[in-house]
């Protein structure tokens, strides 16, 4: 199973912010993605927050090394 990296982008009322999460399983539905992507800026800002992107960093790293 392939693990995938993803940059995720949010912005608080107070800073802006990154935070990276790996995920392991291919078959995530969007919905799913997104309720795991929540939870990880979650764990780490203890106010209410707005994604403001998602980054893929593995499809990014794929493409620059052909």
């Amino acid at each position: 199973m392939n693990e995938k990296i993803y940059l995720i982008c949010y912005e608080t009322v107070n800073e802006k912010g990154n935070i990276d999460i790996s995920v392991k399983s291919k078959n995530l539905t969007e919905a799913d993605f997104l309720e795991l992507a929540k939870m990880a800026v979650n764990e780490r800002v203890k106010e209410k927050f707005i994604i403001t992107n998602i980054i893929n960093l593995t499809k990014i790293r794929k493409e620059l090394e052909e």
